[in-house]
Formats: C-alpha cells, structure tokens, sequence
C-alpha cells in the first residue's frame, strides 16, 4: 500500500542569533595562521595596544573609543602577511574591546560579549554570564538578545527552564520581525506549550517568519493549511508552502510535496514530480519516502519497473525498522527462490 502525507509539525527550536558585530568579534579570535615574515610589524600592532591602554584603563572615553580601531588598523598590514602574533593581538584586543564596551553600557557590544560566552568563542564558556549579557542587551531592545533569552529558557541554559518566561522573550523579539522568533512563538501556540493551543496564532506567527524564508516555518504553514487549521482548508496554499521549504532542503517537505503530486492535491497528478521530491528525502533517511520509492519501482509508477531498485529502497527502509518495508522485501525475495515454470511439452 502506497503511503500518504505524514503532515507533522516540525518540532525545532530555533537557536542562537548572531549579530554581524559578533561575527567579526568571532572571526578574530578564530584567525590565527601561521608566522610569516611581519614580526616587527607584529611588535608595532601591540605597541599601538599598549600606547592606548593606560588612558584606557584611566577610564579616558576618546581613548577607549579608539582602542579597538587602532590596534585592527595596526596589525591589518601584518595580518594580511599570516603573522601569527599579529592575528593573536587583534584576536584578544577584540575581545577587550568587546568586554569595555559592553561593561559601559553597549547594547550591541553586550549582545555580543553574550553570544561569545554561551559559544566559548575567546572566553571560558559560561552560561550564566551569557544570560546576564544578553539580558543587559535585551532590557535595551536588542532583538537577537531577546531571542536567545528565550531560546535559554526554553533549553534551560544557565537557568531554570521557563516555557512562560521564554514565551515573554520570544513575543518580544518576534514583533521586533526575528524569524526564528516568530517560528518558535507559532511553534508553541500550534502545539500548546506554555500557552493555550490556538492555531489562528501559529498560523499567524508561521506566516511572518516563513515570508522571511524560514523553512520550518514554511513546512508547519503548509501542514496547517493541508489540515484546514487556523485557516481554511487549501490544497493549493499547503502545496505552495511546502515546495518552499522543500526547495530548500526541508526533508519532511520533499516527502510531503512527493505525496501531494503522487495523489494529485493541489496540483495535477505527476508522478514524474513525486519521484523526484521522493528520492530527495530518502536520500535523507525518510523511511516513508524510501518505502513509496519500494512501491513505486514494483508498480511501475512513472518509471520502469525495477525489482532491483525496489529492493534497495526497501532494504533500506526496512532496515530503519519499517515493518511494512521487512514484508515486501521478503515477497520480493521469495518470488525470486521460486522454480521457474516449466517449459511447455513439445507436440
């Protein structure tokens, strides 16, 4: 028996959101190569370090403004040469940098000093000084602070898990326009965690976040339109959605895309199309989808008829403990044991 869509919400949560400041934060420390020929320029990098360090330290604001700046503008040449010692310098005085900023109010430097303690990225990694950070940052609009702080309460990084207060965090950087946080918050109105189940809400979150591309957003928008949940019922739009997330890689998707054109739901019946999404999610392990592909080869359903193929697509499901897939292999197998019939008798 062919086997029909599964529709089942993804269940992900998205996770940490990475600002482009905290990427080159990152990028630096990660940027040691290996020691060419710029030493004295390597020593000029952390004398111009050093020069602004003191003042610094004073708590001179021009000074510590420009710290950063001068000792990236100091090493540049040297770097772009793979001085090690160089890239270490700038490396550590972006992390200072980081830190200063962060401790004198920075909203964006204390998303990012956040972001490098929850990941370990050139400080010991610390989940609590993570939350402190991003709270800092988040109690200032910081939109990527708010969602990993409700990405930390629903994980229980560093705190208690806290549906409630992850759901208050979430809501808060989902109307700031943070996909994943709208995926997240419609995530949990879909399956009713934390809040009352209300699917005219996940509908609404899953459509903010999948217009900006997200992909289980995307495939969930369209498991609730096949459904007719939060909206009305539509083929066409679940069809829609799910070739959006397919498209970009969506393994639930292909299959569920693969079963709408095998069954012809939203779009003509195409068994062509349905092989195609099909082989894409088996070749991800789906056993639904390696089981159709069973049927498929044996039937000869917009391809040749392939005992061969059948078998391995089978095998393979069966060996994700697909009952259905053991008992075909077995027919399959059979059949071939079997003693050919007899030639007829001459006359």
């Amino acid at each position: 028996m062919f086997r029909v869509l599964r529709t089942c919400v993804a269940l992900t949560v998205v996770c940490f959101a990475l600002t482009v400041q905290a990427q080159s934060s990152i990028d630096a420390t990660k940027s040691v190569a290996e020691k060419g020929e710029a030493e004295a320029q390597a020593v000029q990098a952390q004398g111009s370090v050093d020069a602004t360090k003191s003042a610094a330290e004073k708590g001179e604001a021009e000074a510590q403004a420009v710290q950063a700046q001068s000792s990236i503008d100091a090493t540049k040449s040297a770097e772009e040469k793979g001085d090690a010692e160089a890239q270490t310098v700038r490396a550590q005085s972006s992390i200072d940098a980081t830190k200063s900023a962060a401790e004198k109010g920075d909203a964006e430097a204390q998303h990012d000093l956040g972001v490098m303690y929850s990941r370990g990225l050139g400080v010991v990694n610390d989940h609590l000084e993570a939350i402190k950070w991003f709270r800092k940052a988040a109690e200032q609009g910081i939109a990527e602070s708010q969602h990993n702080l409700g990405v930390m309460y629903m994980k229980g990084f560093g705190v208690a898990k806290d549906s409630a207060e992850a759901i208050k965090w979430f809501r808060m950087a989902a109307e700031q326009g943070v996909a994943g946080s709208q995926y997240n918050l419609g995530l949990r109105y879909d399956t009713g965690q934390g809040v009352t189940q209300d699917y005219v809400e996940a509908a609404k979150w899953y459509r903010l976040a999948a217009e900006q591309g997200d992909t289980d957003a995307q495939y969930n928008l369209g498991v609730l339109y096949f459904n007719g949940r939060g909206v009305s019922r539509d083929d066409t739009e679940a069809l829609k959605w799910f070739r959006k997330a397919a498209e970009q890689g969506n393994s639930n998707a292909q299959y569920d895309l693969g079963a709408m054109y095998f069954d012809g739901r939203g779009a003509d019946r195409d068994y062509a199309e349905a092989v195609k999404w099909f082989l894409l999610a088996a070749e991800k392990g789906i056993a639904d989808a390696q089981y159709n592909l069973g049927v498929i080869y044996t039937e000869g359903l917009g391809v040749s008829k392939d005992l061969k193929e059948a078998e391995k697509w089978y095998g393979m499901a069966a060996r994700q403990g697909d009952a259905e897939a053991k008992k075909a292999l077995e027919s399959i197998n059979k059949n071939k044991d079997a003693p050919a019939p007899a030639a007829p008798a001459a006359k």
